[in-house]
């Protein structure tokens, strides 16, 4: 992928890719709720990170909605928990 700012390689620039919670539901084999609460449950490991998205809805209202993001290395390291787990391994 290209960078949009220095045209170069997003590697390179050390940009991390973010995903929303309902991309990270579908990555990490998780109910929304259960992702929420290990969240909460880790706060100081995983710190909130928000988009703030604007949507234009009927007559010209505008509604502000915070969107949480995870980054790829935070959804990786939610992932090996709960597929390996701390005792069992159950991916082969």
């Amino acid at each position: 992928m290209i960078c949009p700012h220095c045209s170069g390689c997003i590697q390179e620039c050390g940009i991390e890719p973010l995903y929303s919670i309902a991309e990270a539901v579908r990555l990490i084999p998780l109910h929304y709720t259960v992702l929420m609460g290990f969240l909460q449950r880790y706060k100081a490991e995983y710190p909130a990170l928000y988009q703030d998205s604007v949507l234009i809805e009927a007559r010209n209202k505008r509604t502000h909605r915070r969107i949480r993001l995870l980054s790829a290395s935070e959804i990786k390291r939610i992932r090996a928990k709960y597929l390996n787990g701390p005792a069992l391994s159950r991916v082969t």
